[in-house]
C-alpha cells in the first residue's frame, strides 16, 4: 500500500517528514509506504491534483491520496476556475477537480465514487507553520523565549486570519526572540522533530490536522505515537 501526500513545496516535505518519521517507520514495517510529493506551489497543486490523483489511484488499487495545499492565500484565485473563500470551499474544490478529471477519462459513476473514497483533501490552515504554533511550548524552547508564547496568536492555532497566516506570526517571533528571519526548511523540522503526532492531535490547536492524523491512523491500522 502506498499513501501519496501532495504538498506545495520542499518546506512542507521537510516539516512533515520531521513530524512523521517515527510513525512512518512503524507502519513501514507493515509494508505501507508514504510518499510526500511537492507540486511546486498552490497554483500547480490545484492544476495537477486531478490528473495526478487519478493516475496514482488507478495505478494501485489499494493506494490512497491526501491533498494538503495551504489555505493561504485565497483572494488571488477569485478570478480563476480555482476560486475558494474558505476551508470547506477548498475541500470541495479539490474533490471536484479529481471527480471532473476521472469523468473526463470516461470512468463510470461507481468508478469515480471508488476513487474518491481513497482521496482525502486536508488543506493546511493556513500553512504548515500552524503546526509550530500548535506546538508552541517546543517552539518556545527552540526560540529560547523567556516566557510562554500562548498569547502570541489566536487559539485554536488554525483560526489565524488569512491576512496574517501562521507563517507571518512565526517570522515575527523569530525576529523578536532570535533576531533572525524564519527559514522554513531549517526551522520547521528543528521544532517538529521533537513533537509527537499524538500530542498535536490531542492539543486542540489543530482540529483539521487532527482529522488527517486520524485518517492516517485508520488507513495504516497503526496507532499514532
Amino acid at each position: 500500500m502506498t499513501i501519496y501526500i501532495y504538498v506545495e513545496g520542499k518546506s512542507d516535505v521537510a516539516g512533515l517528514v520531521a513530524l512523521l518519521t517515527p510513525y512512518r517507520q512503524q507502519y513501514g514495517q507493515a509494508g505501507i509506504a508514504a510518499r510526500l510529493v511537492p507540486l511546486k506551489g498552490k497554483d500547480q497543486l490545484l492544476r495537477k491534483v486531478g490528473p495526478r490523483a487519478y493516475a496514482d489511484l488507478r495505478e494501485e488499487s489499494d493506494s490512497h491520496v491526501v491533498a494538503m495545499p495551504d489555505l493561504y492565500p485565497m483572494a488571488k484565485f477569485d478570478p480563476t476556475p480555482y476560486a475558494h473563500d474558505s476551508y470547506e470551499a477548498l475541500v470541495g474544490l479539490l474533490r471536484r477537480l479529481v471527480r471532473t478529471h476521472a469523468q473526463s477519462e470516461r470512468c463510470s459513476s461507481s468508478e469515480v465514487a471508488g476513487l474518491l473514497d481513497r482521496f482525502y483533501p486536508f488543506p493546511l490552515s493556513h500553512d504548515l507553520e500552524v503546526l509550530l504554533l500548535a506546538a508552541h511550548e517546543e517552539l518556545r524552547r527552540h526560540l529560547r523565549a523567556p516566557g510562554s508564547l500562548a498569547n502570541a496568536f489566536r487559539h485554536p492555532a488554525e483560526d489565524q486570519d488569512d491576512q496574517k497566516p501562521p507563517k507571518q506570526v512565526i517570522d515575527e517571533l523569530f525576529l523578536r526572540h532570535r533576531k533572525t528571519r524564519y527559514k522554513p526548511t531549517i526551522h520547521a523540522p528543528a521544532v517538529l522533530r521533537n513533537v509527537s503526532p499524538g500530542e498535536l492531535r490531542t492539543s486542540g490547536e489543530c482540529p483539521r490536522f487532527a482529522k488527517f492524523l486520524s485518517v492516517l491512523e485508520r488507513i495504516t491500522g497503526v496507532p499514532l505515537p
